[in-house]
């Protein structure tokens, strides 16, 4: 099970040995007339003291709303390892990171268009597709190419419009904060030795034209990790960021960086810790450690009322939810959601609006909709109609859900 672990952790993992002072990648610095720091402050952060989880609660009991989005499968839309889903106006645009591509669909799942080409062209990728944005400001698609060392830009209909060079490397998923302000993660790494003393920054601000305009955050996360994961949880609120191997995650303006939230793991065997992390020489030593802590995996998830995370404490047997409750002020941890209502997931992606959008594969489906025949689970006509449908090698399903306010569990 830990070499499993390991597997899921290979897509965040990257080539970053050291080569002296010298950029691997000879990137010449480019900035705006005016660079600035952003200011951080550690004060005023919500501690989240996690407690022991629920062996197991009743969807019923979690869940307040649910719907299903089959997504259309067909030769273009077929679809291997989904990392991340985004909803933007009358459209969802869906990273697969396994086929290299983005694809787009309308609300209801319907098939409309697909971005991945590779090859060396306009508007084509290499195999290191890292992330997709969309820019609310300009209303358009931006995705970063490692490969390339390039932004490409398409219309959100997904056409092609330009691409610009980057001027250096980042660890892949990026936001728009404003019109003119691109904020960027740049995780420790000779690539970017260029950069002089913002190099030891890990945030980096990029300007429409993909000159460098600001930094902050003073932080090592060990240039001998080679590990990557993405940084910006979905949020409705803002910009949420959660740096490597931390259990702090900040609020980001266009002027400041705010500690938001801490999670509080006190009440678990060794919490991690980012001091001992820089202390390790290899990223064998690095993973190891990795695998002996508590610490919150990937892909934590905001809405305007709740936090939603998963915890990894020390073993892969030792993993569960939380989600806190942001008007109660209360969180509740569960290992195992028990279905008595046709509701599962099978890995959390993004958000949509207030809703947490997570990934359910056709088995499952298949499994729940046994379980409603057998009377032992209440399902809805219509996603009983949807299970019946599906094909067992067609595309994952959306499942979109709110849970319920912490009150109600009192």
């Amino acid at each position: 099970m830990r070499n499993l672990l390991y597997g899921l952790l290979l897509p965040f993992l990257w080539g970053c040995t050291s080569q002296g002072n010298k950029s691997q990648s000879g990137f010449a610095l480019e900035t705006s007339e005016d660079v600035s720091m952003l200011p951080i402050s550690v004060e005023n952060g919500i501690n989240i003291r996690v407690g022991s989880p629920l062996p197991e609660i009743k969807a019923s009991e979690l869940i307040d709303d649910y719907k299903y989005i089959p997504l259309e499968t067909n030769s273009e839309s077929f679809m291997g390892q989904l990392h991340n889903v985004i909803f933007y106006e009358d459209n969802l645009y869906v990273h697969d990171i396994e086929g290299n591509m983005i694809c787009i669909f309308d609300r209801n799942g319907r098939y409309l268009n697909k971005v991945g080409i590779q090859g060396d062209g306009p508007g084509q990728f290499s195999t290191l597709l890292q992330d997709v944005i969309i820019d609310p400001f300009a209303k358009r698609m931006m995705i970063y190419d490692q490969g390339l060392g390039k932004i490409l830009y398409f219309s959100l209909k997904g056409d092609y419009l330009f691409s610009r060079n980057m001027h250096l490397r980042i660890n892949g998923d990026f936001q728009m904060i404003s019109p003119n302000q691109i904020l960027t993660y740049q995780a420790k790494c000779r690539h970017n030795v260029h950069l002089g003393e913002m190099d030891s920054y890990r945030i980096i601000m990029l300007d429409s034209l993909l000159k460098v305009s600001g930094y902050g955050h003073l932080y090592d996360d060990n240039t001998n990790s080679n590990y990557s994961p993405p940084v910006f949880p979905h949020s409705n609120e803002g910009v949420l960021y959660n740096p490597i191997f931390t259990t702090d995650f900040y609020s980001i303006t266009p002027k400041s960086i705010d500690l938001k939230y801490h999670l509080d793991y006190t009440n678990f065997g060794n919490p991690i810790n980012p001091d001992k992390v820089a202390e390790l020489d290899d990223r064998k030593k690095i993973i190891d450690y990795l695998f002996s802590t508590t610490h919150t995996m990937i892909k934590p998830v905001e809405t305007v009322d709740f936090f939603l995370f998963r915890t990894y404490s020390q073993s892969n047997d030792n993993r569960f939810y939380t989600y806190y409750d942001k008007k109660a002020k209360r969180n509740l941890s569960f290992r195992k959601i028990i279905p008595d209502i046709d509701f599962a997931f099978d890995y959390i992606l993004s958000n949509c609006d207030d809703y947490i959008v997570g990934e359910v594969n056709i088995s499952t489906l298949r499994t729940l909709a046994e379980l409603c025949k057998q009377g032992s689970v209440k399902g809805k006509k219509e996603n009983l109609e949807m299970i019946e449908k599906l094909n067992d090698d067609d595309n994952s399903v959306l499942v979109l859900f709110k849970l319920k306010p912490l009150k109600q569990h009192e």
